[in-house]
């Protein structure tokens, strides 16, 4: 299972890298918050621990796609759809297609539709293929509802296919998220001016010493260790436990 987790985070899990973070660095769905500067802050410092977690976890495990902090999408791919057996998805009702072909025919007529990304067909043994009906989910809030298993040639068995768009290239770049939100932090751009709806735009911003901490050692970059005081101009992170689980680099 943590093997699974370890090679979905960059684009298949939902919250993966490369839903989170843009190619500009932005997180959306935190700066979306009314509270977006703090949560902007706070998501990364969940990224780079999470970074070390798995750096960590796949020391001793063989883990089929490590953590790349350089890592983003570099190149163009094609979507893909999921499917769910014995389940019913309750998005957006947007249509319904009766007697289809295949279950494929019904993918095409999803994704020419203006909105629709998910298709949950019904149809049972004996008869064949009955209805198809496509609906719109917003990310991966698909909402389904479990049915029985089709135990007779006649019953109905349900299955709900949900269309992945493929990322855009740019995105999933933790180190263009910190360098994003670190203008803000040591206060050369304005978190208010930018994000007028935000209403900790003036907050503190010393939380993101310990992603710059991190940053500093997996990226060789000492500038990173010298905006720890910019962000944090008391010094409140060097009597933190994370102070002493991330030293400077090259203090060891």
């Amino acid at each position: 299972l943590v093997l699974d987790v370890v090679a979905g985070l960059r684009t298949r899990e939902a919250g993966s890298l490369a839903w989170q973070i843009e190619p500009s660095g932005e997180m959306p769905i935190e700066t979306a918050r009314p509270t977006s500067k703090t949560y902007s802050i706070m998501n990364l410092n969940g990224l780079f621990l999470l970074g070390v977690a798995v750096e960590n976890a796949c020391r001793g495990l063989s883990c089929s796609s490590d953590w790349d902090w350089s890592w983003e999408v570099t190149s163009e791919t094609s979507g893909e759809w999921d499917a769910y057996e014995n389940t019913v998805a309750g998005c957006k009702w947007k249509e319904t297609i009766s007697n289809p072909s295949t279950v494929q025919d019904c993918k095409t007529s999803c994704l020419e539709h203006a909105e629709c990304n998910a298709v949950v067909s019904r149809q049972t043994e004996k008869y064949g293929l009955y209805q198809c009906y496509l609906q719109k989910c917003l990310g991966t809030a698909y909402d389904h509802s479990a049915t029985d298993p089709p135990t007779q040639p006649w019953d109905w068995k349900w299955t709900s296919h949900h269309y992945v768009a493929p990322p855009e290239v740019g995105t999933g770049s933790v180190r263009k998220a910190l360098d994003f939100v670190l203008p803000y932090a040591t206060g050369s751009k304005s978190w208010s001016e930018d994000f007028p709806y935000s209403l900790d735009g003036s907050n503190t911003s010393r939380d993101l010493a310990l992603p710059l901490r991190i940053a500093a050692g997996k990226y060789d970059d000492y500038a990173y260790e010298a905006d720890i005081s910019l962000v944090d101009p008391l010094d409140w992170f060097s009597y933190t436990f994370d102070s002493l689980l991330f030293p400077p680099p090259g203090s060891l």
